[in-house]
């Protein structure tokens, strides 16, 4: 579980609130959530429901409760079925106005945050590309608080959490205890370490990647998304990173270093170099595995924290 908070600037915040009064404003949308809250939650603002952080999305959601009408009468869209479809057409990869100008969607959102790597999972780049009046790629979107639960949420800007298709896939409609929006600490997320499964550390299946975490609010999370038996898979990186500490002592890297002035200014950036990954803890989102990297080699004594 990688923070994303940082990513959230005012400026984006702002101007994800001003694009979405104007799309929501095409119908009686924005109407049926201004009353919404005034019958079952009028201490809450239209603003506080699209973009107030987790906490305050968490307390409108128990002020307001399940909603389980369905989402059509007859022919007829009901207000959850309206708000499911402005979902559907925010989250569309190209959609057009009547004067042909394409509107403010999901992608140009995920292009503004720069969420690169999967928060959830930290295994999968999520790159959003937007050329012109289309998409090239995109990332799925996980709604935190599930829409067909809560559709009044759909559109909340911090129920909308970039993600892979695997960790999508994987929650589902199921309830995570706490929101990478909520992690403020990468360390009090999830925890790496690397274990001898054998004796014979020359080969890849002589070490296991142990996957754990402080925070119990996660816990029910990692077996959700099955995060143990993935970071197994990456035992055999594991097994690199062993080597890797062992080839690289402080001499050599301090021999690269000295070596070459014009390419590293410190050490550590030779230890990026070699590993592949970011290494700073704040960086640790930006590139696949990078926190299980970070934490195998403070384990290891290859870093320093």
């Amino acid at each position: 579980m990688i923070p994303i908070r940082q990513h959230y600037t005012d400026a984006i915040v702002k101007n994800y609130l001003e694009s979405i009064l104007e799309f929501l404003k095409k119908n009686k949308t924005l109407s049926e959530l201004e009353s919404l809250l005034k019958c079952h939650a009028s201490k809450f603002s239209i603003e506080d429901l699209l973009i107030g952080d987790v906490p305050t999305l968490r307390e409108i959601a128990k002020e307001i409760g399940i909603d389980s009408s369905p989402e059509k009468k007859g022919n007829e869209l009901t207000r959850k079925g309206r708000l499911i479809q402005k979902y559907e057409l925010f989250r569309t990869r190209d959609v057009k106005r009547k004067n042909s100008i394409r509107m403010y969607n999901f992608p140009d959102l995920v292009e503004l945050l720069g969420i690169t790597v999967c928060p959830y999972c930290n295994r999968t780049f999520i790159y959003s590309t937007v050329r012109s009046e289309s998409v090239k790629t995109i990332c799925q979107i996980d709604h935190f608080f599930e829409k067909s639960k809560y559709p009044y949420l759909c559109l909340s800007l911090f129920n909308l959490i970039p993600v892979c298709s695997s960790c999508n896939l994987s929650k589902q409609s199921k309830k995570f205890g706490k929101s990478p929006l909520e992690i403020k600490d990468v360390d009090k997320g999830f925890k790496f370490s690397l274990e001898y499964a054998k004796a014979d550390y020359t080969k890849p299946d002589a070490f296991k990647v142990i996957t754990t975490t402080p925070d119990t609010d996660l816990k029910e999370q990692k077996e959700i998304l099955g995060l143990e038996k993935l970071y197994e898979k990456h035992n055999d990186i594991g097994h690199e990173l062993f080597l890797k500490q062992h080839i690289y002592s402080e001499d050599r890297i301090m021999e690269l270093c000295e070596s070459f002035p014009e390419l590293f200014t410190s050490p550590n950036e030779v230890r990026q170099l070699v590993l592949g990954s970011y290494i700073d803890k704040k960086d640790v989102g930006k590139r696949p595995l990078a926190k299980m990297t970070r934490d195998i080699m403070l384990q290891l004594g290859f870093l320093a924290d």
